[in-house]
């Protein structure tokens, strides 16, 4: 069974995540910056091993299972 899961603004930043699928050949990110646009928080990712790689998601995407888990877990596929 699923859980809602709860993520508080002022936790977010340094918050460690886990992409389901590899977004631009990475797993693991964390979150460096936050805004809110038109009504919706964005968070500013950025992959761990790689600080150049950066982008921005909605705040409810992170909610979606099948892209994000949080904290970085193994067993996903990382860049060789």
């Amino acid at each position: 069974m699923q859980t809602t899961l709860h993520l508080p603004h002022a936790k977010l930043i340094g918050s460690k995540w886990t992409s389901v699928p590899e977004i631009q050949g990475w797993n693991h990110f964390v979150v460096v910056s936050m805004l809110k646009r038109e009504g919706n928080w964005e968070l500013e990712m950025a992959a761990v091993c790689e600080k150049t790689i950066r982008f921005w998601i909605l705040k409810k995407d992170l909610k979606d299972f099948e892209k994000w888990r949080a904290g970085w877990l193994s067993g996903f596929c990382a860049k060789s």
